[in-house]
């Protein structure tokens, strides 16, 4: 570790030998397809994550108690660590809805639950203590894509992207531990939301395709996955 002085007080920095985190992810899936207007494809996956790289503050103190002395700062593999996350997730894709126009749509609907442990810093006295929470942070509960696509004109195509997201907790969520919620508890989400994004593409020849897209067109301000 690094070490800074400034007259009595100091700040000491650096890491541990430090080990990758370990992921492990496991997903099994099917297809149904029902000739060339309808497939639709269901999977469930389990991951789950562990000694995630995290950071340690620590102070020492002289007398009296309000007087700093020294500062630690430092990284670790924290053995207290993991994220599980179960995913069920359905695909659905229908196509010549309107054949007229070639009008097709995919639809993918999307639910996640977990839990995350972590070693949590105090915001007041620094007593370290593990938080469960009840989630994975930054992962909505429910995400979904609802496309829409049609040729309204020949080798010219259109389409709409639409996604929704519920609410989900915020990456720095485990910093606080029980006596900072109550103050602090309501800046812990992420709300849900809903964007659209716009594509078009056309077919120049059978070799060349030319296509623009804009994201978010709706300027929607969001957080999370």
């Amino acid at each position: 570790s690094y070490t800074f002085r400034t007259g009595n007080d100091f700040l000491q920095t650096g890491v541990e030998q430090l080990e990758p985190e370990r992921t492990g992810s496991y997903e099994v899936g099917m297809r149904w397809d029902n000739g060339k207007k309808l497939n639709l494809d269901l999977n469930v996956s389990y991951t789950r994550t562990d000694q995630f790289i995290n950071y340690n503050i620590a102070f020492e103190r002289m007398r009296p108690q309000t007087r700093l002395s020294g500062f630690v700062l430092g990284y670790f593999n924290d053995e207290n660590s993991a994220a599980e996350l179960f995913d069920i997730q359905a695909f659905l894709r229908l196509r010549d809805l309107v054949p007229a126009i070639k009008l097709g749509a995919t639809l993918s609907m999307n639910y996640a639950t977990g839990r995350e442990s972590l070693t949590t810093t105090n915001l007041g006295d620094f007593a370290n203590e593990v938080r469960v929470l009840d989630d994975v942070r930054a992962h909505p509960n429910f995400i979904s894509r609802l496309s829409l696509f049609a040729t309204p004109f020949r080798d010219l195509t259109i389409g709409i992207d639409q996604y929704f997201a519920s609410r989900s907790l915020t990456r720095n969520s485990f910093r606080l531990n029980s006596s900072d919620l109550p103050s602090r508890g309501p800046n812990l989400y992420n709300d849900g939301y809903h964007t659209i994004d716009l594509r078009l593409s056309y077919d120049i020849n059978k070799n060349f395709l030319l296509y623009a897209k804009g994201f978010n067109i709706l300027s929607r301000r969001y957080a999370g996955i």
